[in-house]
């Protein structure tokens, strides 16, 4: 049997990186040097996934104990 199933757009591809928090800094210091028009989308999704790991690690690192993440660049 044939897949007629329109081709996924490659764009469309979700990836998984691994980085650790110095390279996640990077990044995030290299997408706010962008226009936001261009990199505010990614930018919240970088910040928000990496918030949202450093916090799941380091309550696995403490036992279930939670505190708050680590703090990621901010330039205010």
């Amino acid at each position: 049997m044939e897949n007629n199933a329109t081709p996924q757009n490659p764009n469309d591809v979700e990836m998984t990186l691994t980085l650790n928090l110095n390279d996640v800094n990077v990044v995030i210091t290299g997408l706010r040097e962008l226009p936001h028009r261009i990199s505010d989308e990614v930018l919240r999704k970088v910040v928000t996934q990496a918030q949202s790991q450093a916090q799941a690690a380091q309550q696995n690192a403490q036992g279930g104990f939670q505190s708050p993440p680590p703090a990621f660049y901010s330039k205010q």
